[in-house]
């Protein structure tokens, strides 16, 4: 039997578009000063 649970939130990994699955993200600051989320794999910088 299983139960469903809840999730914590630093288990939750974000999608990637390019890659097409789930990676680790990374922060970092454009040139414009905005931050923005990036994946570790493939560098591509993913929007919200």
């Amino acid at each position: 039997m299983e139960i469903e649970s809840s999730i914590h939130v630093s288990n939750v990994m974000i999608y990637c578009e390019k890659c097409a699955k789930p990676v680790r993200t990374g922060q970092k600051v454009l040139e414009n000063g905005k931050k923005v989320r990036f994946c570790k794999k493939c560098d591509e910088v993913i929007d919200k």
